[in-house]
């Protein structure tokens, strides 16, 4: 192994620290539910030393697993580790493999759903700036407000952009228009 750093050094004891404490109210959790499942009056405990031994465990199991993912990594010439790095570390485990890759999905499909919950919000912040209209008694602003149709909405989005050749064809009727006043005409 290297040898680390300050730097290193601290953010490692922070790593053992957090791990420790995980690891402390897994094993408080864990030896709570046997004693009720046992009710028996052995209650079972962890001590210190065992879960001392544990933490060493799981902190030298976190080591090993992130110089593998560095690794694959960089076998396949990335400079971020992505989820199928973990899939090629855990390949020998099928259970772990697809517990993760299960996890993995989970994650996806929940960053696909905040992705439309934001996009919604935006639109719903647009519409209500839209919305906002001059109270022509009192010259103040109010909000008003209006009911649409979800089927609408989904109609805008629809719309095709603007053919530049329409635009065209509308400037040339707007200077038509101006041209020529109707009342001209008619006198």
């Amino acid at each position: 192994m290297k040898a680390l750093t300050k730097e290193e050094r601290e953010t490692a004891s922070h790593l053992k620290a957090n791990i420790w404490l995980t690891v402390s109210q897994i094993l408080e959790q864990e030896t709570k539910n046997l004693n009720n499942e046992a009710n028996k009056g052995n209650d079972i405990t962890a001590t210190p030393r065992f879960t001392a031994a544990l933490v060493e465990l799981v902190y030298n199991q976190c080591l090993s697993l992130g110089e593998d993912l560095e690794a694959f990594s960089r076998h396949a010439k990335k400079k971020t580790i992505q989820p199928e790095d973990l899939f090629m570390v855990t390949r020998r485990n099928d259970v772990l493999t697809t517990v993760l890759q299960d996890y993995a999905i989970e994650l996806d499909q929940r960053a696909i759903e905040e992705s439309k919950d934001q996009r919604t919000k935006g639109n719903e912040t647009r519409k209500l700036k839209k919305m906002k209209k001059i109270n022509h008694n009192g010259g103040q602003s109010s909000d008003t407000s209006i009911v649409i149709d979800d089927e609408d909405d989904k109609m805008k989005d629809q719309e095709p952009t603007p053919d530049p050749e329409n635009d065209i064809e509308n400037e040339i009727e707007d200077e038509i228009d101006d041209d020529f006043d109707d009342e001209e005409l008619f006198k």
